[in-house]
């Protein structure tokens, strides 16, 4: 079954506009998220090959999947696939996790 997948910008203090953030994955925004959650006495973590401090992160916002084209420019297409395995296990960790603390909607 074909579904959209999601990235997550990861913006830090300081952060110069709406186009300075970090991309994620929807593996990796959804992983952060339950860390951020659960454990506050982490201070910092590991995005890629980039050790960044927690205390430096203002907000991880989900976002649609941005394409890029040819000359640079962006433009907001929803990216709708199948879901690999890994996804979809990080995916359903992800929903119980939700499920299990109160959200704001």
């Amino acid at each position: 079954m074909k579904t959209q997948i999601y990235f997550y910008k990861l913006f830090l203090f300081g952060h110069k506009g709406e186009d300075d953030y970090i991309s994620l994955s929807q593996i990796q925004g959804q992983q952060l998220s339950m860390i951020l959650a659960t454990d506050p006495s982490r201070k910092f973590i590991m995005v890629d090959e980039n050790l960044i401090n927690t205390s430096a992160i203002e907000q991880l916002a989900k976002s649609e999947s941005m394409t890029y084209t040819t000359d640079g420019t962006q433009r907001k297409i929803p990216e709708v696939r199948e879901i690999t395995g890994e996804e979809e296990m990080a995916q359903e960790k992800f929903n119980a996790f939700k499920n299990k603390i109160k959200l704001l909607k």
